[in-house]
C-alpha cells in the first residue's frame, strides 16, 4: 500500500503482449493475417479506455461490480469483487473452506506474472499476466485467463512467450481488446526487435498484429469515436496521432514541446495547458482549435508545467492536479475542466488518514457513478501460512466507495462505502 506523492508525475507502468510457443490446444494463435472465419468487423466501433490512461492499474469496473487485484506475502495475487447492490467486498471465489492460496481457488493466481491486469469485456472478466522486460530480475510467464464474472469456467485464453511484453492501456470495442505490444531479443540485452499495435478477440483468443511502429515509445492515451489517441515520444518533443483501427491508418493531430504544453483528453476530443495556464481544446471529429482566453489556470511561478498533472476524465470532464510550492511543503489542489460548457472548477474531495490528506483518486468509471478510494485505513486480516498456521496480519488498505458523478463534481462527499466481508 502505497501513499500518494504529492509531486508524482505520469505513471506509465509497461505491460504485456503475445506469440507463443508450445501451446496447448485451448491456447489460441497470432496471426498477422486472420482468415475470414479469424476476423470481425472493426466498422462502427467505438473504443473506451478499460485502464488508466497513464497505464496505472487499479481495477475493472463492471455494470454489476468492481474487481481488483491484491498481492499475497509470497508473491502471488487474489482477484477482488466488490458488489455494486450488495456494497460487499470479497474474493470473487464462491468455493467452501476455501483458503485462498493454491490454484484450487478461483480468485488465486500464481507468482511471476510480471504483474497481472483485470479486465472486463463483454460479459467476462480477463486476467492479463502482463510479462516484462527481459532484461528484468525474474522470467514472468505471461498469459491471458477468462472466465464468467462470478469467477468460474475459468479458461487459458492466450499464452505468451517470457520475450513479449504488453504495454497498458488496455483499450476495447466490448469485445476486441487493443494494446502495443513489444518482442525483446531473447539474449538477455533487451533491445526491441518488435513494436506494434496489437489486437485481441476477447471471445478466440486470436492476436491480430494491426500496425508495425518504429522504436520510438508509444502509448494509448485515450479513444474518440471511431478512433483512439496515441502519442509518440522523443526525448521533450510529443507527436499526438489519431489512429484508426477500422481502416488501419493514422492521422497526425497535433505535436509539442513538454517545456511549452501538457496534453489532456476526454471522451469528446483533447485539449493542452500552456506554460502561461491558458487552455486549447479540440473536439472530435473535426478536431478544430479553440482557445479560451478567459480560462487560465494558475500554475507554481517554480514549476511551470511541471505543477500540471492531467490525472483523469470522464464524459466530457478531465480531472487536472496541480501541485503549489509553499513554506510548509507542497499543497495538491485538484481542478475539473468540463470541455461542454469550457467550465473550471475546484474538487475538493480528499482522503484523510492520520492528519495527512491526498485527493481521491478515481478508480472505475460507470454510466452516472464513478468508484473511487474515499479513505485509507487500517485492515486486520487472518492468514494460513503454509502449514495451516493461522496468523496475524495489520494492513493499510483502500477504503473503496461509489460516488454520483454529479456529486464528485460539486465535491458533495456522498460516498456508498463497502464492507469487506471476508477479512
Amino acid at each position: 500500500m502505497k501513499y500518494k506523492t504529492l509531486c508524482t508525475y505520469v505513471l506509465l507502468i509497461v505491460i504485456i503482449l503475445i506469440v507463443f510457443n508450445g501451446c496447448t490446444n485451448n491456447v489460441s494463435n497470432i496471426s498477422s493475417d486472420p482468415t475470414e472465419s479469424e476476423r470481425y468487423s472493426l466498422e462502427n466501433s467505438e473504443w473506451h479506455l478499460l485502464t488508466d490512461w497513464a497505464g496505472a492499474i487499479y481495477g475493472a469496473a463492471g455494470d454489476k461490480g468492481y474487481y481488483y487485484i491484491t498481492t499475497n506475502f509470497d508473491g502471488s495475487f487474489l482477484i477482488n469483487y466488490l458488489d455494486y447492490t450488495s456494497q460487499n467486498h470479497t474474493v470473487l471465489c464462491s468455493k467452501p473452506d476455501c483458503q485462498h492460496n493454491d490454484d484450487t481457488c478461483n480468485a488465486w493466481i500464481s507468482p511471476n506474472q510480471g504483474g497481472v491486469v483485470p479486465l472486463v469485456v463483454d460479459e467476462s472478466v480477463l486476467i492479463f499476466s502482463r510479462g516484462n522486460d527481459i532484461s528484468a530480475e525474474y522470467e514472468a510467464s505471461p498469459q491471458v485467463i477468462r472466465m464468467d464474472l462470478s469467477g468460474n469456467n475459468r479458461e487459458v485464453l492466450l499464452k505468451l512467450s517470457s520475450s513479449e511484453e504488453f504495454i497498458p492501456p488496455f483499450i476495447s470495442d466490448g469485445r476486441t481488446i487493443i494494446c502495443i505490444y513489444r518482442k525483446y531479443d531473447a539474449s538477455g540485452n533487451a533491445p526491441i526487435v518488435e513494436n506494434s499495435i496489437i489486437a485481441i478477440d476477447s471471445h478466440t483468443g486470436t492476436l491480430q498484429k494491426m500496425h508495425e511502429l518504429d522504436s520510438s515509445f508509444y502509448s494509448i492515451i485515450g479513444s474518440f469515436l471511431d478512433g483512439i489517441f496515441l502519442v509518440k515520444r522523443s526525448e521533450n518533443n510529443r507527436t499526438l496521432l489519431g489512429y484508426y483501427p477500422d481502416t488501419n491508418t493514422f492521422k497526425e493531430l497535433s505535436s509539442w514541446n513538454t517545456e511549452d504544453k501538457s496534453v489532456f483528453v476526454t471522451e469528446t476530443g483533447y485539449g493542452f495547458v500552456n506554460r502561461n495556464g491558458n487552455i486549447e481544446v479540440y473536439n472530435s471529429p473535426e478536431f478544430q482549435k479553440y482557445d479560451l482566453p478567459n480560462l487560465t489556470i494558475r500554475l507554481d511561478e517554480n514549476l511551470g508545467i511541471n505543477s500540471f498533472r492531467f490525472m483523469n476524465f470522464f464524459d466530457d470532464k478531465a480531472i487536472f492536479e496541480l501541485i503549489y510550492l509553499s513554506d510548509n511543503g507542497p499543497i495538491t489542489k485538484i481542478l475539473g475542466f468540463s470541455m461542454k460548457d469550457n467550465q473550471l472548477k475546484e474538487i475538493t474531495l480528499y482522503t484523510d488518514y492520520l492528519g495527512v490528506q491526498d485527493p481521491i483518486d478515481i478508480v472505475g468509471i460507470l454510466s452516472t457513478k464513478l468508484v473511487v478510494i474515499s479513505n485509507l485505513k487500517h485492515q486486520e486480516v487472518t492468514l494460513l501460512d503454509n502449514y495451516g498456521i493461522p496468523i496475524q496480519s495489520k494492513s493499510l488498505v483502500y477504503q473503496y466507495a461509489l460516488i454520483d458523478k454529479n456529486d464528485y463534481w460539486n465535491s458533495i462527499p456522498n460516498y456508498a462505502e463497502f464492507e469487506s466481508i471476508w477479512f
